[in-house]
């Protein structure tokens, strides 16, 4: 016993720092344990360390230095004792990192911390939070994992917030979650209110998100009165599904009538597909509605004139005399879409752009179906214009597998909706050319919308809720008269830009066989969406940093995993023959 009492007093205190740590999981097995074991270490060390006297085999007191426990081995003791209680706090640290409640940022950029505006949101939060990660069904994307820090700092920000990670096999929480389109987070509230997270998790996306479900209020208007989708299940197309997906992301559906104003404060509104071509007084009112800082989805019937040619023209979009059908089996794959429905087979909409974020969701190879589709493209007005709005326009998808058929108006406004179309399509046409059918046009000073518009032009209620079109003449030769300063009231309140996206086809006609469309007007309306109370929170990159081996670290990975093993492991053999030799 003599010969290790370094050995025994390194022991004894590393097994005091032991027992300190795991104070709380010893007190779960039995109050009194960690107290005892303490207890016995520390009087097992006093034992090992104290000078007692000792006795020689006949009874004789030894004051031999040589068998005390001397000032140099009680100073080895202490300093093994010191490396020891850094590897086991660095090992306890690793290994428990999820449990600390407190973490030091010591970045530049504190890119491992929450910012301000995050934490200013989490501690007013009223109602307890669940965040949902959804896992990808492609094991390349490993979102859950990379946003695992964001989440968990979240949650140590606020005890209101709770983070999981689900799985894909766990059928019952995926069914309880129901999560919706391309969501990759899905946010729930204790009195079951709903948002989810699209395409890329950011901080940014989550506080707003956040705030989203919590303080704001976000309303769709869906126009109704033209033939446009219902947002109910009725008829054989409507916008159930798509009103579903914007009330579990917190959105409010409603159904506006287009004899009716929009609403001030409206800042988003959904048009179409109509069985035939809106009036001058909607057009006026959708030209005002944007010159405000408003945004709108325009969704065309490629078998009805569209009407709006002001602001088809104001927007720089100009559609083709064309109609796009199945290319009657020009193409295998147009003869296989054919099957699909004999009396009116499905063309194909995809190569969806990488460069907005409306489309950036849809992988490569994604495709979906349309009943058919107008052609478009973008023209921007002359520089030397003062008065046209500045313009900027994103492809955001093309048809495929098409045939185009010329049609005149007339003749276009005469097809039959539903039924064989019989058809003959343009001679010579190529079956493997695509066609631009869909468009994200961003306006700068939108304000030159709404020039030459008198107000007179736009219904309107008074104070019993009766509708008012007092002042719109039939056709809108009304609107042709401008009225300087009838917009001037207008004009104190328009803000520095609006947005349209406008599908040249109807994105529910097929969703049964391939929904992919059907997430068009929710991704959309997400992009667009603009509220006051959103915080803009610059990029941080959360996800775990990687180790890797290229260059001046990677010359490092020999030293730390061979030659210091070797070199510890030669150290520990060379100090134990010199002690067998003693």
């Amino acid at each position: 016993m003599k010969k290790y009492r370094l050995e025994l007093s390194i022991g004894l205190i590393l097994a005091l720092l032991l027992v300190v740590l795991l104070w709380t999981n010893l007190s779960s097995i039995a109050p009194q344990l960690p107290i005892g074991l303490l207890a016995a270490c520390v009087v097992a060390l006093i034992s090992v360390i104290a000078p007692w006297p000792e006795r020689d085999s006949e009874g004789r007191l030894v004051s031999s230095p040589s068998e005390r426990y001397a000032p140099k081995e009680f100073f080895l003791a202490a300093v093994w004792s010191v490396l020891g209680i850094v590897i086991i706090i660095g090992v306890a640290t690793l290994l428990n990192r999820e449990r600390f409640s407190k973490t030091f940022d010591l970045t530049q950029r504190k890119v491992n911390s929450l910012s301000a505006e995050t934490v200013n949101v989490l501690k007013d939060l009223k109602n307890d939070i669940q965040i949902f990660c959804i896992p990808s069904q492609d094991p390349r994307e490993r979102y859950c994992d990379e946003s695992g820090q964001l989440r968990r700092l979240y949650a140590e920000t606020s005890p209101k917030v709770q983070h999981f990670a689900l799985s894909l096999s766990d059928q019952a929480a995926l069914a309880q979650v129901r999560p919706t389109g391309y969501s990759r987070m899905v946010l729930v509230t204790k009195d079951g209110n709903r948002n989810e997270v699209t395409g890329s998790v950011t901080e940014s996306k989550l506080t707003n998100a956040i705030l989203s479900l919590t303080k704001t209020k976000r309303v769709v208007y869906f126009l109704t009165g033209n033939g446009e989708h219902p947002t109910s299940m009725e008829g054989s197309r409507n916008y159930a599904n798509v009103a579903e997906i914007l009330r579990n992301r917190a959105y409010e559906v409603v159904q506006h009538k287009i004899t009716e104003d929009l609403p001030s404060d409206a800042q988003m509104v959904v048009a179409g597909p109509a069985k035939g071509p809106y009036s001058v007084i909607v057009e006026n009112m959708l030209r005002r509605f944007l010159a405000r800082g408003g945004r709108l989805i325009l969704v065309l019937n490629p078998y009805r004139d569209p009407g709006m040619p002001k602001l088809m023209a104001d927007l720089g979009i100009k559609l083709d005399p064309t109609v796009l059908l199945n290319n009657q089996g020009a193409t295998a794959f147009g003869a296989q879409l054919a099957q699909l429905d004999p009396m009116r087979p499905p063309i194909v909409v995809g190569e969806f752009s990488r460069q907005s974020p409306i489309t950036s969701p849809f992988g490569v190879n994604d495709i979906g179906l349309a009943d058919g589709a107008r052609a478009m493209v973008f023209e921007a007005p002359a520089a030397s214009d003062p008065s046209a709005p500045k313009l900027k326009a994103t492809v955001l998808m093309s048809a495929m597998h098409a045939a185009p058929v010329t049609l005149t108006e007339d003749q276009r406004n005469r097809l039959p909706l539903e039924g064989d179309l019989r058809l003959t399509p343009n001679a010579g046409f190529d079956p493997k050319k695509t066609y631009p059918v869909a468009l994200d046009v961003e306006i700068e000073n939108p304000a030159k919308l709404a020039e030459g518009i008198p107000s007179a032009t736009l219904a309107s209620k008074d104070s019993t809720g009766k509708v008012s079109l007092d002042g719109a003449s039939q056709g809108g030769a009304a609107a042709d008269k401008s009225k300087p300063g009838d917009v001037a009231s207008d004009a104190a309140k328009d803000k520095a830009s609006a947005e349209v996206v406008v599908l040249g086809f109807d994105p529910v006609a097929f969703e049964r066989a391939i929904p992919t469309t059907t997430n068009l007007i929710p991704i959309s309306v997400a992009h667009l969406y603009k509220e006051k109370d959103l915080v803009s929170i610059p990029n941080k990159d959360f996800a775990p940093k990687r180790f890797k081996m290229e260059r001046n670290p990677g010359n490092f990975v020999f030293l730390f995993a061979f030659i210091l093993p070797l070199l510890t492991a030669l150290s520990g053999f060379y100090i134990y023959v010199r002690r067998r030799s003693a």
